[in-house]
């Protein structure tokens, strides 16, 4: 989350339910589906993959870090094993939530680079300001008006209008 501006972050938690777990809950098993990635608040999260038919910890999450985000970028059943170790309170993203706000970032910066001759570096700023009010409706137009770009001004893919 490192790219995500504060307001941006602001923006995506208005949008994400926090979820509670109870000491040793499993939240996901290795080779279940994942529409959501997590950010730590409170507690930890223990990471474990199954080699051999035994459980091997690759890791310890604490509040701050995220966990869970390669359902972001591809379709594939869930890695490995989450579990609370303590008390845990997550911040539970879906995909969809994340991909509306970049989906609406990117197209921005394609309309200001078209239409409002803005510097370069300026056209990113301008965007992260008009993402956070768009709609689903807005975004539609704006992406007809462009004609559906592939790619934002920097080459960066566009991902598809989420569905609600």
């Amino acid at each position: 989350f490192a790219g995500l501006s504060e307001t941006e972050l602001a923006e995506l938690a208005a949008q994400c339910p926090i979820r509670a777990l109870q000491e040793r809950q499993i939240l996901f098993h290795e080779g279940d589906d994942g529409n959501a990635l997590y950010v730590v608040l409170d507690g930890e999260i223990q990471i474990t993959h199954q080699l051999d038919a035994a459980p091997v910890m690759l890791g310890a999450i604490r509040a701050g870090d995220f966990f869970g985000e390669m359902v972001l970028f591809d379709d594939a059943p869930r890695s490995a094993t989450a579990r609370a170790v303590r008390p845990t309170l997550l911040l539970e993203i879906h995909n969809d939530a994340f991909h509306a706000l970049l989906h609406a970032h990117r197209l921005w910066e394609t309309f200001l680079d078209r239409h409002a001759a803005l510097p370069a570096d300026h056209g990113h700023v301008s965007a992260e300001l008009l993402e956070h009010v768009t709609d689903e409706s807005l975004r539609s137009e704006l992406a007809d008006t462009l004609g559906h770009p592939q790619h934002d001004p920097q080459g960066k893919p566009i991902p598809p209008v989420p569905r609600s």
